[in-house]
């Protein structure tokens, strides 16, 4: 995700808070943890493709985990990290969905403000844009720990 003086004055006028919430973090599940899980979900269900209704949060980190190591997006994978999941079974396949342009979740985020008031955004009123709202603070909070580009040109 692009990070441009543009995008940050367009969120900046909506009044959007560029802290990380270290309350949300505090919960952080292991990697390790989350290998045990999905262990317990193949021998329970056969197979390593949790949905967001049967585990939203292994759903989550399955997801996160692709988009780690196929597109370059939020947390690091390291060989030793691959290696755990591989001999899992576990299938590194992206499930393409549409893509939403930093316009619409501006535009969203707008909306979001208008109903509720504020910018803190719940995961559970909108887990898209709660995500949108992490990826982009973490890539303009800690640019050298993701792969997300701050510019400011685009």
């Amino acid at each position: 995700m692009l990070v441009n003086e543009e995008r940050v004055a367009s969120l900046n006028a909506l009044g959007f808070d560029w802290a990380v919430k270290q309350s949300k973090r505090a919960s952080v599940i292991s990697f390790e943890q989350r290998v045990e899980n999905l262990r317990d979900f193949k021998l329970k269900h056969g197979h390593l493709n949790p949905n967001k209704k049967e585990d939203p949060s292994l759903y989550s980190f399955c997801n996160n985990m692709r988009n780690a190591r196929n597109r370059g997006v939020g947390m690091k994978v390291t060989e030793t990290r691959i290696a755990s999941l591989d001999a899992l079974g576990f299938d590194w396949t992206i499930k393409e969905k549409s893509v939403v342009s930093f316009e619409q979740r501006l535009e969203d985020l707008k909306a979001y403000k208008l109903k509720h008031g504020h910018l803190n955004v719940k995961r559970d009123d909108d887990p898209s844009l709660y995500n949108f709202c992490t990826n982009i603070r973490d890539a303009r909070n800690n640019p050298s720990g993701t792969k997300m580009k701050s510019q400011k040109n685009e």
